[in-house]
């Protein structure tokens, strides 16, 4: 068999897995250096860091955690979909920061 399929002609997982393992330790990352720096800087409004905070890294990670299920069970498309939808919420919550950001409602990027 070529070397990018498993032994019964079907396509590997294991990008899949480093995928999602990659995605779940960014995450992971992100959300300590966040819990280190959420509300310690004045003039950060409650409501639009937590807002941030659940699109930028909870639901993701959530989500995550469901894709990294779905490689377990080895639904290859399931796992896809939603580590694709994951990576939207990242991008929204990033350019939810940068809005507020520019615009001077959160202090910190």
């Amino acid at each position: 068999p070529r070397a990018d399929r498993g032994s019964r002609g079907t396509a590997t997982f294991a990008p899949l897995r480093r995928a999602t393992a990659f995605l779940g330790g960014a995450l992971a990352l992100r959300a300590a250096w966040v819990g280190m720096h959420l509300g310690g800087f004045p003039g950060s409004q409650p409501v639009l860091a937590w807002t941030r905070v659940s699109i930028r890294l909870a639901v993701p990670a959530a989500m995550t955690a469901c894709a990294w299920g779905c490689v377990r069970i080895r639904s290859n498309q399931s796992a896809t979909g939603i580590l694709y939808a994951a990576t939207a919420l990242v991008w929204l919550g990033e350019a939810l920061a940068a809005y507020l950001y520019l615009t001077g409602a959160m202090v910190f990027l």
